[in-house]
């Protein structure tokens, strides 16, 4: 029982009203959630994208996007990317793709303040750390009671971990991440093929009183079709023919190819006199053109200046680090000057000091990864601050 309130967006029936007075009564921002695996810039994640941007459009929301990294690491194309030696470092790519995603984001016009990526390794290591409460008895008990019948409809055995986890991610998020957020996740942005993993495991916890209320709101996309084959889909960096390719081999039923088309935002005319051989070849011309269109947007946004959110530390060796480097009254003027329209020689003048010196300071803070420097030699940040956790040392 769903309510829609575009075609590919839908609020879940039972929260409608609730979600009704969370977007009239609340002034402050509004917490929402959306979890996925993420390795290659893919038709389903610029699809996922595009309607969650809809969906916040002129509203006030903070949006956590939690990726995965513990399921790409267990993929098959990522593994063969990884014994190919495409990937010769996991973890490096994983930030990379963290860091493309959000470029990805920013293209699309999402507000970067309002906006922040954990990977959900992270997320694990604060929750099996947090000692105010034991929250992974808590969730193996809540995983303890679902009927594996129920819950595992069309679902791979790693959801039956990964969607009930997200859940406890949403209600705990503000104790976990207290230097990001003060209250709870209000809203789950979600395919509603994980529908019936979501319901039930809000279910269990209210029926257990972990939360006394019903959260996370659930807003479900329209379930579309997944194209897939040998663990490849359909990215912006595939040619034209492999994407063909791709889709004849999905062999897509007439209904797939319809809702394909609602996410791409195309209508052709009278679809139903055009043989459906044909229809997949218009589709895959189509879906490389949406492709490329965002491929292009996002190399446009940053060939510019992308500076990255907050800094988040909690490892203690890391905030001795930055601590010590700090200190200096010297980088902390360069880091408060660096915004884009001074050179070193400027910065030096401003604060009365040699050209040299503050060289010095320069290449420190731009091998930190603080600041970069313009093809016309102007200093600009990389980052917007840094957020210190002292509840919290993964490295434990």
């Amino acid at each position: 029982m769903l309510t829609k309130i575009n075609p590919n967006m839908q609020i879940y029936h039972d929260d409608i009203g609730d979600f009704n007075k969370l977007i009239t009564s609340e002034n402050r921002e509004i917490n929402l959630f959306c979890s996925f695996t993420y390795i290659t810039p893919n038709y389903s994640i610029l699809f996922t994208l595009n309607e969650l941007k809809k969906f916040v459009e002129n509203k006030n929301y903070k949006i956590f996007i939690v990726i995965w990294d513990m399921n790409t690491f267990a993929n098959p194309y990522f593994k063969r990317l990884c014994s190919s030696r495409k990937i010769s470092n996991p973890t490096s790519y994983i930030d990379n793709k963290i860091k493309e995603l959000k470029g990805i984001m920013l293209s699309m016009g999402f507000n970067s303040n309002q906006t922040a990526i954990y990977k959900s390794s992270d997320i694990w290591k604060r929750m099996i750390s947090y000692k105010d409460e034991d929250l992974f008895y808590q969730f193996y008990d809540v995983l303890s009671q679902m009927n594996i019948d129920e819950s595992l409809y069309e679902q791979r055995i790693s959801h039956l971990f990964q969607i009930p986890i997200d859940l406890f991610f949403c209600n705990y998020f503000h104790k976990l991440y207290p230097e990001d957020t003060d209250h709870e996740i209000d809203m789950a942005f979600l395919g509603s093929n994980k529908e019936v993993l979501y319901k039930t495991t809000r279910k269990l916890m209210l029926k257990e009183g972990l939360i006394g209320f019903k959260k996370p709101l659930f807003a479900m996309l329209k379930k579309f079709p997944y194209l897939i084959n040998n663990y490849v889909m359909p990215e912006w960096n595939m040619s034209k023919q492999s994407i063909k390719e791709l889709l004849i081999s999905c062999n897509l039923s007439s209904e797939d190819i319809s809702c394909l088309l609602d996410y791409l935002g195309e209508d052709i005319p009278e679809i139903h006199k055009i043989n459906k051989k044909k229809i997949t070849l218009i589709l895959s011309d189509i879906l490389y053109s949406y492709l490329q269109k965002h491929k292009k947007s996002f190399e446009t946004y940053s060939g510019e200046s992308i500076e990255t959110e907050m800094i988040n530390i909690s490892k203690k060796e890391e905030i001795k680090k930055i601590g010590e480097f700090l200190k200096s009254n010297i980088a902390l003027e360069i880091l408060l000057l660096s915004n884009g329209n001074m050179t070193v020689t400027q910065i030096a003048k401003a604060l009365s000091k040699s050209v040299a010196t503050i060289s010095i300071y320069a290449k420190k803070l731009r091998k930190s990864g603080f600041i970069k420097t313009s093809s016309d030699g102007k200093i600009k940040r990389t980052i917007k601050g840094i957020k210190i956790n002292f509840e919290f040392d993964p490295s434990k």
